[in-house]
């Protein structure tokens, strides 16, 4: 009995019992013949997978825009918590108020009232972050996030300045 076994996958008809082997014969004649199982299992998963029709290539389009657009929201999100969280002072400010790096004046927060410094203990006292900003005239215009009144009026934000300063609890 000649049977190609490509034919039958998937079909309802298909002996699952059954192992098809290959014995040449005279000429390249090619014949199965039907012997018990000796393979086991594996071969009758093989015979239950069903090929999956083709997707068309505007669904593979889509479904490259789907991921890409995944990608895109991951990286904003990872933008913003480095803006909030991770930012150094100097480029924080600069973005905040739409000042050029350099003409904002940012030092890091001074020790000596940390638990861990020397002498080990509670130091009672704290720094406390204040923010300046100063138009071109040199006229504070916001002081912490509080806008001030100036006499001359005040113009655009020209340069920031960051103060911390020590308070003794």
């Amino acid at each position: 009995m000649t049977i190609d076994p490509c034919d039958h996958c998937g079909a309802k008809d298909w002996d699952y019992s059954t192992v098809l082997t290959f014995s040449l014969k005279n000429k390249g004649q090619t014949t199965f013949e039907s012997v018990a199982s000796s393979f086991g299992e594996p071969l009758k998963d093989y015979a239950r997978v069903t090929q999956t029709p083709k997707t068309s290539k505007s669904s593979d389009t889509f479904e490259g825009l789907g991921c890409l657009l995944g990608l895109v929201i991951v990286a904003a999100i990872g933008y913003g918590g480095y803006y909030f969280f991770f930012m150094p002072d100097k480029d924080y400010l600069s973005s905040k108020y739409n000042v050029p790096v350099e003409r904002v004046s940012a030092p890091p927060k001074p020790h000596g009232c940390d638990f861990d410094d020397a002498p080990l203990g509670n130091k009672h006292c704290h720094y406390e972050k204040h923010v300046y900003v100063y138009d071109k005239n040199d006229q504070r215009i916001e002081i912490d996030g509080n806008p001030q009144t100036c006499p001359a009026g005040c113009g655009p934000a020209y340069s920031v300045y960051q103060a911390f300063v020590k308070v003794e609890d």
